[in-house]
């Protein structure tokens, strides 16, 4: 049975020499492999990161990738801004006067 590395060989060699293709007219076959190996790991990336729920259905690789700083960054300023307000909300009721206190540092 073929691996996806083998398909992705005989793909590349197929777009390259045509139908009749053969592993003979290679010049380094070790590469082609390579650039196969290469292209199963971004495919298998991008499967982990949509299942993830990164990303959205049709994106390339690159895109998918370009996107992942901005959700992230997105996911963590909600979270600390959500975590500051519980981390003020409970503190303000332990300490009620500190309202006081917040209004006159936040004057100067």
């Amino acid at each position: 049975m073929k691996g996806p590395v083998d398909v992705y060989r005989a793909e590349i060699l197929r777009a390259v020499l045509g139908d009749k293709a053969n592993e003979s007219k290679v010049a380094n076959i070790g590469r082609l492999n390579q650039i196969a190996a290469h292209l199963v790991d971004c495919e298998d990336a991008k499967s982990i990161l949509r299942a993830k729920g990164y990303g959205a259905a049709g994106m390339t690789f690159v895109e998918l990738a370009r996107s992942l700083p901005e959700n992230v960054r997105g996911m963590l300023r909600e979270f600390f801004s959500a975590a500051r307000r519980r981390a003020y909300e409970s503190a303000a009721t332990r300490y009620p006067d500190l309202g006081e206190v917040h209004d006159t540092w936040s004057a100067r």
